[in-house]
């Protein structure tokens, strides 16, 4: 009961959150031009750092585009958030900082690496890489921008995927051709590229939508599929359906099991009607372990990975020094008398591990860890800012998981750019009095 003469004071509206008008809130009106010069140079960076495009232009090759690049991103960044707290942002992010601490420990290994040179080269030549996923990472955390360096993203590696296919020149293997694109990435970096954006194309096409841009997301998955195939690397290919099939299994319901009976149909066609030159022997028979070199050979990736883990026992603490495995394996050739090339460790944990100890490994796995447990929130449930759920980002991390058991990815450019978009992606899509109480 109201006391005679009051007022009854208004209730307190809900809070609602909205795509546009979180952006709203979370970026003054004239900051916008400089989000978006931002976002499109952070885009530019993924075809350089990451993807390594420029690498495709004879004029470029003997100069550092990658330099200028993450330069004037990190301009665009500082002028984009010119009212925000930029470095207590960007060195509070727990992702960011088990990053920073995994190039710092790539230090410590160096006075006692196998190969200090080489040690040393990779750790100084992950400064630019470092530096682009962290200015990535500190961009306004506005729905716009996450998905404008999203979609970016996607195009980028879809580009990647259409010109592998068209201009990919040939490699011999043990098991016949395959194909990479740059001098930088081989099939299996290429295929580590192309499976983490494969999600993402995926994702956008089965969210609703104008029909010409699902169109035009489902056109560039079916390319980096192919692509990923061309390459004939056995880890991309699993890390590819292990990232799909998360895609899939977001949904719920009627609608997960018919997209996998249309799934399940399209692989038995394509099983049998795709041509032999887009399916080469190696990914025919990846059932086949009879018949695989990787179980029983010296060189065979079984037989590695367990001299990879003696490594690691022969200095547990700071391991064999970065980008040192394979100088490590030609002592071991040496000493078992074995004639042949030195073998890379063709598994990201067993190479994190052995190559920087028990401290290096275990933040290889923290960074995946935790971008996976940042990002699980909204791989099934509708952010609260944008009314949707965003499968991609969780799915392209299990991805890269996946093909990290059979590739040496440790160091690989994409997946710092991916835990900075994780970063991102988890800063923006969670309301921000949320982000407050969970501080």
């Amino acid at each position: 009961m109201l006391a005679p003469g009051a007022r009854r004071r208004p209730a307190a509206p809900t809070p609602t959150y909205h795509a546009s008008a979180f952006a709203s809130q979370a970026m003054p009106a004239f900051a916008a031009p400089a989000a978006r010069r931002s976002a499109l140079l952070i885009v530019l960076g993924v075809a350089t750092v990451v993807a390594r495009l420029h690498e495709m232009i004879p004029p470029l090759r003997p100069f550092r585009p990658i330099l200028l690049v993450v330069l004037m991103v990190a301009a665009a960044t500082v002028a984009a958030r010119k009212q925000a707290r930029i470095t207590t942002s960007v060195f509070s992010d727990p992702s960011l900082r088990i990053l920073y601490a995994y190039w710092a420990w790539m230090f410590v290994t160096i006075p006692t690496s196998v190969y200090r040179s080489q040690s040393l080269h990779v750790t100084v030549d992950m400064v630019l890489v470092f530096a682009f996923a962290t200015t990535l990472a500190a961009q306004p955390p506005t729905v716009r921008q996450l998905r404008t360096i999203t979609r970016g993203f996607m195009v980028v590696v879809a580009i990647f995927g259409l010109l592998l296919l068209l201009f990919g020149y040939a490699m011999m293997d043990v098991d016949g051709l395959r194909y990479a694109i740059t001098a930088s990435l081989d099939p299996n970096d290429c295929a580590g590229l192309l499976a983490i954006g494969a999600p993402m194309a995926l994702a956008e096409a089965r969210r609703p939508g104008r029909s010409a841009w699902r169109a035009l997301c489902l056109a560039m998955f079916i390319v980096i599929c192919l692509a990923t195939l061309r390459t004939a690397s056995r880890g991309g290919l699993i890390a590819l359906v292990a990232g799909v099939g998360c895609v899939l299994i977001s949904s719920r319901g009627i609608r997960m099991l018919v997209t996998f009976a249309i799934v399940g149909a399209l692989l038995l066609v394509g099983r049998e009607f795709v041509p032999e030159g887009l399916m080469p022997k190696r990914l025919a028979n990846i059932g086949n372990l009879s018949e695989d070199y990787n179980i029983n050979f010296y060189g065979g990736r079984v037989q590695i990975w367990k001299r990879g883990i003696k490594y690691f026992t022969e200095d547990p603490v700071l391991g064999i020094g970065v980008g040192s495995f394979q100088a490590r394996e030609g002592q071991q050739m040496a000493e078992d008398g074995v004639p042949g090339h030195w073998s890379a460790p063709h598994n990201a944990y067993v190479q994190a591990f052995s190559e920087l100890g028990l401290i290096g490994g275990l933040l290889f796995v923290a960074a995946i860890v935790v971008s996976l447990r940042r990002v699980s929130p909204f791989f099934r449930r509708p952010s609260p800012v944008t009314g949707t759920n965003h499968s991609e980002y969780m799915a392209s991390v299990i991805a890269f998981a996946s093909s990290a058991v059979f590739l040496s990815h440790a160091y690989f450019w994409g997946f710092f750019a991916l835990v900075a978009l994780c970063s991102l992606a988890a800063q923006t899509l969670v309301p921000p009095t949320q982000a407050l109480r969970s501080r």
